[in-house]
């Protein structure tokens, strides 16, 4: 009888041991094969930026293996209308982007900040500069 609870028992263990070796392979594993973000920038264009009055648009390439990002606009002065356009509004990995500064139709120049962010960080600035309509 004593050989019988003897082979529960190491049955028992054997099960418990099983569990815990998968439960450790699994997140040997998953730590293992987790993405580790290492890269952004921006390719070609400057990142001090000078429009006309009558505006334009600027494009960039975005090499990087961060899954997503995407954009703010900071304007030195409040606006009541955006003057500036970032399409597409994010994007992942490798791609591009493009900005579109609109027409100034006041005297007075104007400037802002586009930031790119990443994960809630700002990657990269981009500073823009308008001169208004004489």
């Amino acid at each position: 009888m004593e050989s019988a609870g003897n082979n529960k028992w190491y049955k028992v263990m054997k099960r418990i041991l099983l569990i815990i070796s998968a439960i450790a392979i699994l997140a040997a594993c998953s730590k293992g094969n987790a993405v580790r973000n290492t890269y952004f920038t921006l390719g070609e264009g400057s990142f001090d930026l000078k429009f006309e009055f009558y505006g334009g648009t600027q494009s960039y390439a975005v090499y990087s293996d961060y899954d997503r990002w995407t954009y703010s606009i900071d304007y030195d002065v409040p606006v009541d209308e955006p003057w500036i356009k970032v399409w597409p509004y994010e994007g992942e990995q490798n791609c591009r982007f493009s900005l579109k500064v609109f027409p100034n139709d006041c005297a007075v120049s104007r400037t802002a900040t586009v930031g790119i962010i990443v994960g809630g960080k700002q990657m990269q600035s981009i500073h823009i500069e308008q001169g208004g309509e004489e």
